[in-house]
Order: structure tokens, then C-alpha cells, then sequence
């Protein structure tokens, strides 16, 4: 069995890569990630296709973003496209198996369908229709500017159209799951596989003071319930406590003042981290928190665990399998 990967960055993509790979599975990992980058992985030059120039093309048009001459969703799209149709020239002709991101396929699945290859889509948030249910009524009740990928409805369309077009459709929760199927997409063709941690990056460690610090880490934006996080944890005014928030600072002003009104003294915004870096902070907490509003999964949740963390999360984040 020769399975070709495709993924403009790594996702969780390059893990499977490398998995595939020790169990001698891997035919090519196309993606727009020069290949020092890929060698991090323990993948061969020889099978990992770069595609470089669609990635350089794909970062100018994400800098022009900021652009007022530039529509953002229209810009987004080129981008999918770009690299779905740079992929299809590049799929080894012996490939059995074709693997790729959602909104990142569409282009490639005809290709596949009409040379027999099968077809794998990996989807790693819930349902966008139900990511847009969620985080619309969200961004309309506290005035928060929209994000995401569910903001574009072509997208949306596109997404689905891949459902239907795939042979199967891989996901890492049973919520996403859920939400799949009641977005009419046949139970049948769905697999739920569950990411992993590495157990070398992330073990159990001294805490160096009696602080009673809870951790989150993720994206600071309202998808991960960080503002209710927030308001939590300034109403219950824990002594001798503190909330550490790892992640990409915000950039939406709105989303921001709402942090700052719950924020004192001991709500500290870390910035983000290499995940080589991430166990020395996780050590230092006693728990760990996911509130997220909609989560396909939350590896972090895995990490904190492994390092030895009891955690807390929504009913709302995928790893509650876990």
C-alpha cells in the first residue's frame, strides 16, 4: 500500500507522514513546506514534493490581506486553489492512497477518482456549518469581529462537495463525528482516529512553588472560550492563584477588551511557544483548562496530561474522548 500525503503546512499531516513512513507506507509528502523543515519529521528529501512557488505566491497573498484592495474571502480561495491544483501534478502515478486537508482537496479528487486511487479527507474541526452556528451568534452577541474559515460560505460549499466526492473521511473526535452526520454526511464513510502525544516531549515534572495556577493553551480567540475562561476565574478570586494563557496574543480589539475587563494581576498572557518549550509550563500548573466553544479535538489537552495535569474541557473540545 503507497499512501501520498498532501498538506500546504504540517497540521497533524507530517505525524502521519511519519508514521506511514516507519511502517513503509509513504510514497510522497506534498507540501508547500521547504524540505529542512520536513527532515524535522525524519522524512527523506527524495519522497517529499515542495512546492515552493505556490507557497511563496500563497504568503504574498496572505501579506496583502491587511490590504483594503484586497477581498479577503476571494484572496482565501485563490489560495485553497492554488495549492489543490499544484498537488495533482505531483501525485506519483503508483499511488494507492491519496490523503489530504479538507478545503485543500477538492481540486485533487476527480484526479484520484479517475486513476483509481483512493481517497482519504482529513477534517480536523467539527462540522464548519456547526463551527458557524456556534461562533456567529458568538461574534454577534459580544460584537467580536468574524475569523475563521466558516465566515466563507464557499468554502463551506466546498467542504462538503469533498465529503461527497471522497472515499472516506477522517476525523479525531467522536463529536466531530457527530456533527458530520448530522450535516448529512453518510456515517459509513466516516473514521474517527484520535491524535496521539509524544511521550518524549511531554512527561511529568517538579512544580517550584504552592501557586495554584491553571493553564491554557490555544489560540486566544473566541473559539476557544478563552473569555469565559477569563470571567471564571476573576468571579471565583482563588487566593494565591493564578491563570496563565499560552497562545497567539488577539488581534481582534473587541475580543481583547473583554479579556482585559475580567484580567488583574494574575492573568498573565505568555505569548506563544515552541512545543519543545510547552512541559516546562505545564509543569508549573495544577490544572489545566480547554473551554472551548468548538474543538475537533485539543491536542493540547493530551500534552497536559501527559505531563501529568488533571484537565478540565467543554463538552464542546473532541478530547473529551480522552
Amino acid at each position: 500500500m503507497k499512501v501520498t500525503m498532501c498538506a500546504p503546512a504540517r497540521f497533524t499531516i507530517f505525524d502521519g507522514a511519519k508514521q506511514l513512513l516507519k511502517h513503509g507506507m509513504l510514497r510522497q509528502l506534498i507540501t508547500q513546506y521547504p524540505k529542512f523543515k520536513t527532515r524535522q519529521w525524519g522524512i527523506p528529501d527524495e519522497i517529499v514534493t515542495s512546492t515552493l512557488l505556490t507557497g511563496v505566491a500563497n504568503l504574498c497573498i496572505y501579506k496583502s490581506l491587511s490590504s483594503r484592495l484586497v477581498n479577503k474571502s476571494r484572496a482565501v480561495e485563490i489560495m485553497h486553489r492554488l495549492f489543490a491544483n499544484t498537488v495533482s501534478r505531483h501525485i506519483p502515478a503508483d499511488t494507492d492512497v491519496l490523503y489530504g486537508l479538507s478545503s485543500f482537496m477538492l481540486e485533487t479528487l476527480q484526479y484520484a477518482k479517475s486513476n483509481g486511487i483512493l481517497s482519504f479527507v482529513d477534517h480536523g474541526s467539527l462540522h464548519q456549518r456547526k463551527e458557524k452556528e456556534i461562533l456567529a451568534a458568538e461574534c454577534e452577541q459580544f460584537g467580536f469581529s468574524p475569523f475563521g474559515n466558516w465566515q466563507y460560505d464557499w468554502l463551506l460549499d466546498k467542504e462538503d462537495a469533498e465529503f461527497a466526492g471522497s472515499d472516506f473521511i477522517v476525523v479525531a473526535s467522536s463529536l466531530a463525528r457527530k456533527t458530520l452526520i448530522n450535516n448529512q454526511v453518510p456515517a459509513s464513510k466516516i473514521y474517527v482516529n484520535p491524535l496521539g502525544v509524544d511521550m518524549t516531549l511531554f512527561y511529568p515534572g517538579e512544580k517550584k512553588d504552592d501557586i495554584f495556577r491553571i493553564i491554557f493553551c490555544g489560540g486566544l480567540n473566541p473559539l476557544k472560550g478563552v473569555h469565559y475562561l477569563v470571567k471564571a476565574f476573576h468571579e471565583l478570586n482563588l487566593p494565591n492563584s493564578e491563570l496563565w494563557l499560552i497562545g497567539t496574543p488577539p488581534n481582534d480589539d473587541r475580543f481583547l477588551a473583554v479579556l482585559n475587563k475580567h484580567s488583574g494581576n494574575n492573568v498573565t498572557m505568555k505569548g506563544t511557544f515552541p512545543q519543545s518549550e510547552l512541559r516546562k509550563l505545564f509543569c508549573q500548573g495544577s490544572v489545566f483548562v480547554l473551554p472551548s466553544l468548538s474543538d475537533g479535538w485539543g491536542l493540547v489537552v493530551l500534552q497536559a496530561m501527559a505531563c501529568g495535569l488533571p484537565v478540565i474541557v467543554s463538552d464542546m473540545t473532541g478530547a473529551a474522548d480522552a
